[in-house]
């Protein structure tokens, strides 16, 4: 006989079903499972949730990128991560040194320059070369709020990018 918690068993459906049609959740998820709104844990698990729908109505709403061009922004992101704070010359999003980012297609690139001061250059062999000389101060602010999930999000991205070359 399986036990739902100690005092609800399987065999007792008319607990756990309202009248045998829809799940109780009380019954299936007991309250200690409920992430309390002052713990540390659910600010932590707010805080990622926000990031999540942050990043993709960044992507969606404010600069209307596509699918291809997410995965060129993601990486002009990562770069910008990866030297934050020092790589920024103010607030404003001014760069000291300028962030190249390869594109393979036409695709990739499509949507990037509404990010910023960016210049898109088309080499012979038909990939893209991308300089970001600036950002948007929504991309900077992005970063100061997420930079702690954006850090720890990164060596996921690194270990993509090795296995995609293997």
């Amino acid at each position: 006989m399986g036990y739902l918690s100690k005092s609800y068993t399987i065999d007792q459906p008319e607990l756990v079903l309202d009248r045998g049609k829809n799940l109780i959740p009380d019954f299936i998820f007991p309250h200690f499972f409920i992430l309390h709104e002052s713990g540390k844990l659910y600010q932590i698990y707010k805080k990622i949730k926000d990031y999540g729908y942050s990043t993709k109505s960044l992507m969606r709403d404010v600069y209307e990128l596509k699918s291809s061009a997410r995965s060129t922004f993601i990486k002009i992101i990562t770069q910008l991560v990866e030297g934050y704070p020092y790589i920024f010359k103010d607030n404003e999003g001014n760069l000291i040194t300028p962030i190249t980012v390869k594109a393979i297609k036409a695709s990739m690139v499509q949507g990037i320059e509404n990010i910023g001061d960016v210049e898109i250059i088309k080499r012979k062999d038909g990939a893209y070369l991308v300089n970001v000389k600036k950002v948007d101060s929504i991309i900077v602010d992005y970063i100061n709020r997420y930079y702690d999930i954006l850090v720890k999000r990164m060596p996921l991205y690194n270990i993509a990018e090795v296995l995609k070359k293997a």
